[in-house]
């Protein structure tokens, strides 16, 4: 028999089994159904870049006043928590002993005055010689070096307020017996600063002049205040710098307590923003997933900072372009989505709150 008519069979039993055979095996395994996601609209909105930080309240100018000599207390004029001027007594030793000295030291001087007085009379009158005078004028020195040890005794005796201040707890009651270093009470100045640091990576941002802001249950409103100094050195141990910034007088607030703060390094009016569920990281690089004709695809973009739950994107983002807020972890590049109707996305992309 002739090879064509077998051949004709052949080719029709194929056609009648690609006929009949499931749409399936000549497609492959079937499409998957789209993923169902969550989708915003990149809008430009403000951003304040801002970094969290921890700090610690410090008077502007604080000391502790101590005894400087030995002796009893006689007076302690001041209360617990009062503010007082600059040179206010604060406490003052019993002195009888001291002023009997310096009584003693101002006698001996008038008696070398009147030496020195009467040894140049003589020598105006050739009674006396030249070196009489020079050791009359040498015991008047002498004398007067000894007032000015018996008045600076007396001034250890007497501890003033070296500034405008409020007083801590007095430690000392009248009747003790103080030495040379013995706590009297802490002197804090009503200006208070805040000092924090940071590592050492933020000092080309930092500068003199930037805002501070900080709250506290002790103060009904938020705190502002400005940084005055920037430490001259880093901290090779913890490679980080100290910053100080100025409060100003701040009511109920207390140097010692701890303070929430964000050093502000600047504000844009036009950022980015996404939710930081939206961004993937993987190893060193970030990415997003933006929805283009019912696709996800994925989209390399550059982090410019993180505040409240949101990153702010420096590149690789443009406005109106919709992006995967939710259901990400399911997403491949690529993938077919079905993304939530913008009013379902909406609480997703609320403005940031600052």
């Amino acid at each position: 028999m002739s090879p064509g008519p077998c051949c004709a069979l052949a080719t029709l039993a194929l056609a009648l089994a690609a006929c009949g055979a499931p749409s399936g095996a000549a497609g492959g395994k079937p499409a998957p159904p789209p993923v169902q996601v969550v989708a915003m609209v990149a809008s430009p909105g403000p951003w304040l870049d801002a970094i969290p930080v921890l700090g610690t309240v410090r008077a502007v100018a604080q000391v502790q006043l101590t005894a400087k000599g030995t002796g009893i207390v006689r007076e302690l004029p001041c209360a617990e928590g009062q503010l007082v001027e600059a040179g206010a007594l604060v406490c003052r030793l019993g002195d009888d002993e001291d002023r009997a000295l310096l009584a003693e030291a101002e006698s001996l001087l008038a008696e070398r005055e009147r030496d020195r007085d009467q040894a140049e009379q003589l020598l105006a009158s050739g009674a006396a010689t030249r070196d009489r005078v020079a050791a009359a004028q040498a015991a008047l020195i002498m004398a007067k070096a000894r007032v000015g040890a018996a008045r600076a005794r007396l001034d250890d005796l007497v501890v003033t307020a070296p500034f405008a201040g409020r007083l801590g707890l007095v430690q000392p009651s009248i009747g003790a017996l103080l030495t040379p270093g013995a706590p009297i009470a802490t002197l804090a100045s009503p200006a208070l600063k805040v000092e924090f640091s940071l590592p050492e990576i933020h000092l080309p941002a930092l500068r003199t002049g930037l805002t501070l802001r900080a709250s506290t249950a002790a103060a009904a409103e938020a705190l502002t205040g400005t940084v005055s100094a920037i430490d001259s050195v880093v901290d090779p141990a913890t490679r980080q710098v100290r910053v100080s910034a100025r409060l100003g007088e701040v009511a109920g607030l207390r140097p010692g307590q701890s303070l929430r703060c964000e050093l502000v390094l600047g504000e844009q009016a036009d950022a980015l923003t996404v939710p930081e569920e939206a961004v993937v990281v993987q190893g060193t690089s970030c990415a997003l997933f933006t929805v283009v004709d019912g696709a996800a695809r994925r989209t390399p973009v550059v982090l410019g900072g993180h505040r409240a739950g949101r990153f702010r994107i420096a590149s690789g983002l443009k406005p109106g372009d919709r992006v995967v807020v939710r259901g990400v972890q399911w997403l491949r590049d690529g993938a077919a989505v079905a993304a939530a109707p913008p009013a379902t996305a909406a609480a997703a992309s609320a403005p940031v709150v600052r």
